[in-house]
């Protein structure tokens, strides 16, 4: 890893991923996620890397590599990270039930954590399926795992979603020609991994407050997850942390708003820094459950969402926190509470 900015930051580079097309709203929705095939990639799964090796009326499996990419501050993998994964496979294992033209919004999104992601596995498989949509007054209900390459369980995670049908929509879907033209989409390059965690003996003789403050600065160099997606800290206080990611076309769903796991990600960040401020140097913040509820869309079209957390209570092992995320014009997305573990040293 390097410790300087490798690349510029994610919203000044330009989009190469795939721009979704309105028009596979006019399939089935089996068909729909199916088209292009398994690594047709939404913005943001370009981004990850994200593929979809199942696809099944019901179910859908995503994989994501874990790579040196999705580091965060103190080295770990970013565990919020893992709200991109769950969100997107809960999301298409629904779509595969819809009929043409129905759009699907994720009303809240939860993770439990059985352990924090390792850096030694080379992949995240989530494997989602559709519980229930009963009368669909309440939304339908998915549940999905986690799991590394070793096969060992990472997290479970569930989600509501709703769908509403289209007054108006597409009536025929894109072209045979647009196939070819995906085929053509460049992906991309990975690279060097650019910026570096917080070196291990600062840690453990600084506080974390004040580690986060000089993150917020700019000072030392931001971990790669930052470099990667745009996730970075903007303050700190004791009991108080705020993270940004950029509105980039690189962070966008399928319908053009910042996709819900990256919201997901954010606010998972927002609490655990929050937490991390309450704790003597040489102490880490380990997930522990993310439950986030979606107020309204994100657009994709610049500008900052930013996430403010708050510490509810501070034990020696657990923690309890929440966060709420606002768009640049300073209306509420997202809002989440997280416990987190305390970890007694950085590993």
């Amino acid at each position: 890893m390097t410790t300087d900015a490798a690349r510029p930051p994610l919203d000044a580079r330009p989009y190469e991923g795939w721009r979704p097309d309105v028009r596979l709203l006019a399939l089935p929705g089996l068909e729909h996620v199916r088209w292009g095939g398994p690594d047709r990639r939404e913005p943001i799964g370009a981004l990850l890397a994200m593929s979809a090796p199942v696809l099944e009326e019901g179910a859908a499996t995503f994989t994501m590599p874990c790579n040196d990419w999705l580091v965060g501050a103190t080295g770990r993998i970013q565990p919020g990270v893992l709200a991109v994964l769950a969100d997107a496979a809960n999301a298409a294992a629904v779509v595969t039930t819809l009929p043409p033209r129905h759009l699907l919004q994720t009303l809240d999104l939860a993770l439990d954590f059985v352990r924090a992601p390792a850096r030694d596995t080379a992949e995240l498989r989530c494997e989602a399926r559709v519980l229930d949509s009963g009368d669909g007054a309440l939304g339908v209900l998915s549940a999905a795992t986690i799991d590394d390459a070793a096969g060992r369980r990472i997290a479970h995670a569930r989600a509501r979603s709703d769908v509403h049908a289209l007054p108006e929509g597409p009536h025929e879907p894109p072209p045979e020609s647009a196939l070819r033209e995906l085929e053509r989409v460049p992906r991309p390059a990975a690279g060097p991994v650019a910026g570096a965690p917080l070196p291990r003996d600062l840690v453990a003789r600084t506080e974390p407050l004040a580690l986060l403050r000089g993150r917020a600065a700019g000072e030392p160099a931001l971990p790669p997850i930052h470099h990667q997606t745009g996730l970075r800290p903007v303050a700190a206080e004791r009991g108080e942390a705020a993270f940004s990611v950029p509105a980039s076309d690189w962070l966008a769903s399928f319908a053009g708003n910042v996709h819900g796991g990256v919201l997901g990600m954010l606010l998972e960040a927002a609490t655990a820094g929050a937490v991390w401020t309450m704790l003597p140097a040489g102490h880490d913040v380990l997930p522990g459950a993310l439950t986030v509820t979606y107020v309204r869309p994100a657009l994709a079209q610049g500008g900052a969402i930013e996430a403010r957390g708050r510490v509810v209570r501070c034990g020696r092992r657990v923690a309890v926190a929440t966060a709420e995320a606002t768009s640049a014009d300073g209306r509420t997305v997202a809002v989440a509470t997280a416990s987190h573990l305390v970890a007694q040293e950085v590993s």
